[in-house]
């Protein structure tokens, strides 16, 4: 007997009861998986969106205070100006200086010596410890400043000796307290004369507040500068002029560096009227003091490379000897020359040449008297040439 097979079909009712089972399952999908998700962005830009509308409304609301705001800043910069000109931000001894005399002057005291013991610079807890703000309170506790505090003090004590009347004295410390620059007096000592005058001393700190270390040589200080001008002229007189490229002979030109030199002062002159010599040795210098023509013989000779000189100046002379380079093509005489003052001025010179250096003498004349020279060449043998 042969088995038959069974088969089964959900009737109508089972069939869409899964249908209902399958569409809940897809929804329950649908909302854990897009719906919800999406919700939550939507959430989320929602806050978002009122953080931003909140944010805006408070931007308006400080945009609406910014004028306010300006002048609470225009107010704050004026009162920081103000307190910079009570505890400014330098020590200026200069500053301190000017005061102290200022304030004597109007007072009428006077002020014998001023002595400065050295600028130090601390933190504002060590300035203030060193002061001793902190005291003691009758329960035990101390008030004063508290520590961590930022920033630094320069300061310096000065000691001032004086003598005057008390009133005097009294004028003088009412000056520096009706003063904007704030300083602190810490002790003073006096004694009294037998004519009712007052002896004494005073110790003035002065300090500055500062948010940082103070920089050496800081381009901001407001210090002051008492350079002295440059003196006009050159340190050497027979410097070369700027562009200057040598002396050739027959060329006139100023000498950089010459071999010898003469100087002819005005008869008035604190210095010697005449002076002669080989550049650059000072001790070679030869003078002569007669307000009148004064006679000069220089006499070169060459053995070799070696120049041989001597120069005489009315009773005095002086002799030695150089070795001319390569380069050298003259022997350069420099005579710097001033013009007569008046009749009375009859200084002078004549220069006699005798040159056998093989080279020739170029002796160039500057500045000299244009209606009545004080320099005139004499007798000459060898090359020598006179520029002017």
């Amino acid at each position: 007997m042969s088995k038959m097979k069974v088969s089964y079909s959900p009737s109508k009712n089972e069939f869409i009861l899964l249908m209902c089972l399958l569409i809940v399952v897809i929804a329950a999908l649908a909302i854990n998986y897009l719906i919800l998700p999406e919700y939550a962005n939507l959430t989320d830009s929602m806050q978002r969106y009122d953080n931003q509308q909140t944010l805006v409304e408070n931007l308006r609301n400080e945009y609406a205070k910014l004028d306010s705001y300006k002048e609470e800043d225009s107010k704050l910069a004026s009162d920081l100006e103000s307190l910079r000109k009570v505890l400014p931000d330098y020590l200026s001894e200069e500053e301190i200086l000017a005061s102290l005399d200022d304030n004597a002057v109007s007072s009428g005291l006077d002020v014998l010596g001023i002595t400065f013991s050295g600028v130090t610079t601390d933190t504002q807890d060590a300035f203030t410890a060193s002061l001793k703000l902190s005291t003691a309170v009758s329960d035990g506790t101390t008030t004063g400043s508290s520590s961590g505090s930022s920033g630094y003090v320069q300061s310096e004590k000065i000691n001032i000796s004086y003598t005057g009347s008390y009133d005097k004295l009294i004028a003088f410390l009412s000056a520096f307290e009706s003063q904007t620059r704030q300083v602190y007096f810490r002790s003073s000592t006096m004694s009294r004369t037998e004519d009712g005058e007052l002896n004494g001393s005073l110790t003035m700190l002065v300090f500055s507040n500062m948010d940082s270390a103070p920089v050496a040589n800081d381009p901001n200080y407001p210090g002051y500068d008492y350079d002295a001008p440059a003196a006009p002229g050159k340190a050497d007189p027979f410097a070369a002029f700027s562009g200057y490229e040598g002396v050739t002979a027959g060329t006139s030109a100023t000498l950089s560096t010459p071999d010898f030199y003469v100087i002819l002062n005005t008869y008035d002159d604190n210095s010697d009227k005449i002076l002669m010599g080989k550049y650059p040795v000072s001790s070679a210098q030869i003078t002569s003091d007669d307000n009148q023509n004064v006679t000069a013989t220089l006499t070169l000779t060459k053995s070799g490379s070696k120049c041989s000189y001597k120069y005489t100046l009315g009773s005095e002379s002086y002799s030695g000897s150089f070795t001319l380079a390569d380069t050298d093509t003259v022997i350069d005489v420099s005579v710097l020359s001033r013009a007569r003052k008046s009749s009375l001025d009859s200084v002078g010179l004549t220069l006699n040449v005798q040159n056998g250096s093989g080279l020739p003498v170029v002796v160039t004349v500057k500045n000299d008297d244009a209606s009545n020279p004080r320099f005139h060449l004499g007798t000459t043998s060898g090359s020598v040439q006179v520029v002017k």
